[in-house]
C-alpha cells in the first residue's frame, strides 16, 4: 500500500499545482485554447487520482481494522472531486 500512497502524494500534489493554474488563468485575459488546453490537463490528473485513490480505498475495505482511515481518505477524495467540479464549472 506504501506505493499507492506514493502516487496518491505525487498525484495530490500534481492536481493543486493544476488547480492554482487555472484559478491564476481565470483571474486573467486567457484565451480560450489556453483555458480548454488547462482544463484537459486538470481532467488527466483528477483521472489518475481518482484511480489510485479508488484502488487505495479497495484495499482498506478489505481491512476490518481500517475502517477509520478509509473514511478519511473518502472524504479527501470527495475533496479533490468537489474541487475538480468547481474548476469544471467555471471552465465552461
Amino acid at each position: 500500500m506504501s506505493v499507492e500512497r506514493v502516487k496518491q502524494r505525487s498525484l495530490c500534489s500534481s492536481f493543486t499545482k493544476c488547480c492554482t493554474s487555472i484559478e491564476e488563468a481565470l483571474k486573467k485575459d486567457t484565451s480560450l485554447t489556453d483555458l480548454y488546453a488547462l482544463q484537459r490537463q486538470i481532467m488527466d490528473k483528477f483521472t489518475m487520482l481518482d484511480t489510485v485513490q479508488e484502488h487505495i480505498l479497495e484495499l482498506l475495505l478489505s481491512d476490518d481494522l481500517v475502517s477509520s482511515e478509509y473514511e478519511a481518505d473518502f472524504t479527501k477524495a470527495e475533496k479533490y472531486r468537489d474541487k475538480m467540479n468547481q474548476l469544471s464549472a467555471e471552465l465552461e
